[in-house]
């Protein structure tokens, strides 16, 4: 549950999928790979999904190791709940404890403004400077750059988002917001990718159980440092799914008639941009369906595809995020 499937470890480290829709009486076969092979696997009821959990073999950092990984579910709540990734970890610094902040200084709490934060429990790296270019979100709304730090409890910061007013009490509702990520050393000397706050960051390496935070950058200019409140690191993965040859109501279904597709209307739930062609094309090279970030509905693509004998379309996902397709219907050309 939600969606019934069997699961299976092939002998070469594979391991598959056979959803059904009793429904609609139909079977499909999945397979899913990684940086590593698959060696058992087994499913437990959980909540309101059963969750699959595997174990898997890895090479990390020259050894050979065991992880028992376990497979996210379905829901997400908010976009910075998306974590398409494998052997993930995720930093969330949401205060979740009884440690209050609060917040003086401020003229007209403007951005560009210096203020004090204090702490009523030890929050702050001191004499440390690490927390030096974090960030502190107050109420889920605005933003505050550490710039130094005097104690464990006091801080002092520049306001990156001005205040609708000024704060009036202390509150335990805030966040912590880094441009390092630690606790990472299971998937040392990996290249990862990283989502931070629902966006897709630019890949790094993990170096000492770490990584630091860059946004994608143009080509040509230097990566800027960002910090993310809610972040998921880990392994990267190619989702990909194909149609089948359609049957068509012409000689023999139209099989093995040549054809050529050249439009897709592709119906999508809450799926992230992606990209479709005809089969055998390069990812990077397919049309991308640039929809809404978190998009529910059709979308009419140019498939520009080429002449064959199967009429199929291909659809990827590179990055750490959401494809979720649920129908495609298809113009096709047809020759001889």
């Amino acid at each position: 549950a939600p969606i019934p499937t069997l699961w299976m470890v092939q002998g070469d480290g594979r391991l598959l999928g056979l959803t059904y829709a009793p429904e609609e009486a139909v079977a499909g076969w999945h397979e899913h790979t990684t940086d590593g092979s698959f060696e058992s696997v087994c499913v437990v009821p959980e909540g309101r999904e059963d969750i699959v959990y595997a174990v898997i073999q890895r090479t990390i950092n020259g050894s050979s190791v065991r992880y028992l990984e376990r497979m996210a579910e379905r829901y997400y709540a908010t976009l910075a709940d998306r974590r398409f990734l494998d052997s993930f970890g995720t930093f969330d610094g949401t205060n979740t404890g009884a440690t209050t902040l609060t917040l003086t200084g401020g003229t007209n709490w403007l951005a560009g403004e210096t203020i004090t934060l204090t702490a009523s429990a030890s929050t702050f790296a001191y004499p440390a400077t690490t927390d030096k270019g974090d960030q502190i979100k107050w109420l889920g709304l605005y933003r505050v750059k550490i710039t130094a730090t005097s104690s464990a409890t006091v801080a002092t910061g520049v306001i990156l988002d001005s205040f609708a007013s000024a704060p009036a009490a202390p509150s335990t509702v805030w966040a912590w917001g880094r441009d390092t990520i630690s606790g990472l050393g299971h998937l040392e000397g990996k290249q990862v990718q990283i989502v931070a706050d629902g966006v897709v960051l630019q890949p790094q390496t993990v170096v000492s159980g770490e990584v630091k935070l860059r946004t994608r950058a143009a080509i040509g200019s230097p990566s800027a440092v960002t910090v993310g409140f809610k972040v998921h690191v880990g392994l990267g993965y190619t989702a990909e799914a194909v149609t089948m040859p359609p049957a068509i109501p012409v000689d023999g279904l139209g099989h093995g008639r040549r054809g050529s597709v050249t439009h897709a209307s592709i119906r999508m739930r809450r799926s992230a941009p992606f990209r479709v062609g005809p089969l055998g094309g390069v990812a990077q090279s397919l049309n991308l369906v640039q929809e809404a970030d978190d998009f529910t509905g059709d979308a009419r693509e140019l498939v520009e595809g080429e002449w064959s004998s199967d009429k199929q379309i291909r659809m990827v996902q590179t990055d750490p995020l959401p494809m979720v397709v649920t129908g495609a219907v298809y113009t096709v050309t047809w020759g001889g």
